[in-house]
């Protein structure tokens, strides 16, 4: 069974790696969600907060089986958008 709020935490991280392979980060196989948040913030600083959450939430959804709040996926969600908005160098 699927916790709750983990299909939305998921669709959020997989815009998270659409976003991070057009500016030059795509995810390899073997990467993990922690090794591309450090690749993330080494690269690209200004999304260092919205990285973080929504690597976070991915994780506890993904690897902890765990029920994700409404209001975690509306904090992600919007980090996402943000991320949209973001010019990296």
């Amino acid at each position: 069974m699927v916790a709750p709020g983990a299909s939305d935490i998921r669709e959020i991280y997989r815009r998270l790696l659409r976003w991070a392979a057009a500016n030059g980060h795509a995810r390899h196989p073997a990467t993990t969600p922690t090794e591309l948040q450090r690749e993330l913030l080494e690269a690209i600083p200004m999304a260092s907060a919205a990285v973080k959450l929504i690597t976070e939430n991915y994780e506890c959804a993904r690897y902890g089986d765990v029920a994700i709040e409404d209001a975690a996926i509306a904090a992600s969600r919007e980090a996402s958008n943000n991320l949209e908005d973001l010019q990296p160098d």
